[in-house]
């Protein structure tokens, strides 16, 4: 079972990580070192492009939008890291 939670302090800076690895087929999302979201039987193409943003994760009811006005969210990404075999 994985923790599926991360403190809510977001004045400190969070170290996060993507892992694709094609030869298992699996895919998983870390957060200061603990697993928060992983998946088995995923097809990992050749070459992926992964993007960041903000955005609110609530689903479309009735044809519209239910994400909140004015959530007045900023956010900052550094150091960038590629790692793997043809990174």
């Amino acid at each position: 079972m994985l923790d599926r939670t991360v403190d809510d302090d977001f004045t400190r800076l969070r170290a996060c990580e993507i892992t694709l690895d094609r030869s298992r087929s699996t895919a998983a999302w870390r957060v200061d070192g603990r697993t928060v979201y992983e998946t088995h039987g995923t097809f990992i193409p050749e070459r992926v492009r992964i993007g960041f943003g903000i955005w609110t994760m609530l689903p479309i009811r009735d044809g519209r939008s239910r994400s909140l006005d004015g959530q007045g969210m900023n956010a900052r990404w550094r150091r960038f890291r590629v790692r793997g075999v043809d990174a």
